[in-house]
């Protein structure tokens, strides 16, 4: 006897993605007999990180500025310097552009061949400046990053800096009026809109956070394909993400003692991979249309 409709074949069940402890584990056990170099490593990239922070104190110094601008800090506008504010804040973005991030793309890529069994030397760590075609690809990645990272911080901090601006006496003296008592009534709201422009650019952030991923199992795609197959693999995916994220929120704190970053992390980075690597693959099995990987990554 024929059915009465036509039978579909049946899709295999998508085995189940691996828990975050199961990832992390996987991070510990890829470290297991490198967690010397991962360390160096992982101090190369801070000790880049520091040069940045100290260069841009000693600027400030000399140019008597208090503070500058930043993409988490949007109201922190100095009224009388703010020529050498923004000054100092270019320089530091074009060294983090040129400099720190082409370096941590190549810290995150040591990890990445690590946590895959590979087997990678600590002057790895320097591929994307290796050759003006990886070092301009990684150039590429960074100011797309970057600006998108800009733009977010612009619209999702933007009802907390009119807040801000509503709520600050200095701007009713500058267009020469005096603030209405009811502004006051709004200062309650300014933390609760700051905290909330924190979530909502980390859930702006983490649709791109898959770029690593793609860039090392795609290296041959344009920076524009990059962002787009990350945008794909983290579809559906953010809070994903930002629960992974906020499991290492204990490590953060800890981290401010210096001694367990030096832990932390090579942790975290090799968590992060194993993390992308399996992203990667769930979006496979979902007939996310990625292309296929290169080599054994």
């Amino acid at each position: 006897m024929q059915p009465m409709y036509p039978t579909q074949p049946m899709r295999p069940a998508e085995p189940p993605q691996p828990t975050f402890t199961e990832m992390k584990n996987a991070a510990k056990s890829s470290l297991k007999h490198r967690w010397a170099e991962a360390i160096a490593v992982s101090l190369v990239f801070l000790a880049t990180a520091l040069l940045n922070t100290v260069m841009q104190a000693a600027l400030q110094i000399i140019f008597k500025v208090d503070t500058v601008w930043s993409p988490i800090t949007p109201t922190n506008v100095p009224i009388n310097s703010i020529i050498a504010s923004i000054s100092i804040t270019l320089f530091s973005a074009i060294f983090s552009l040129i400099v720190m991030f082409p370096l941590l793309f190549g810290v995150m890529r040591w990890f990445w061949f690590v946590t895959g069994g590979g087997d990678p030397s600590i002057g790895d760590v320097f591929y994307y400046f290796s050759s003006a075609r990886v070092f301009f690809k990684a150039l590429g990645i960074s100011v797309s990053i970057f600006w998108r990272l800009i733009l977010g911080a612009v619209i999702c901090f933007l009802p907390y800096t009119a807040i801000s601006i509503l709520t600050n006496a200095d701007f009713y003296n500058l267009i020469g009026i005096s603030m209405p008592t009811v502004m006051s009534s709004l200062y309650s709201l300014a933390t609760m809109f700051e905290m909330l422009g924190f979530f909502l650019l980390l859930l702006w952030v983490s649709g791109y956070s898959m770029f690593y991923t793609v860039m090392f199992y795609e290296p041959e795609l344009s920076v524009r394909k990059t962002l787009k197959q990350a945008v794909a693999i983290s579809k559906k995916q953010r809070m994903r993400f930002i629960g992974f994220f906020f499991t290492f929120f204990g490590w953060v704190l800890l981290s401010s003692l210096f001694l367990p970053l030096l832990y932390f992390l090579p942790f975290f980075l090799a968590s992060m991979c194993v993390y992308g690597r399996e992203m990667y693959r769930s979006a496979q099995r979902n007939s996310v249309n990625l292309s296929s990987p290169n080599g054994n990554l």
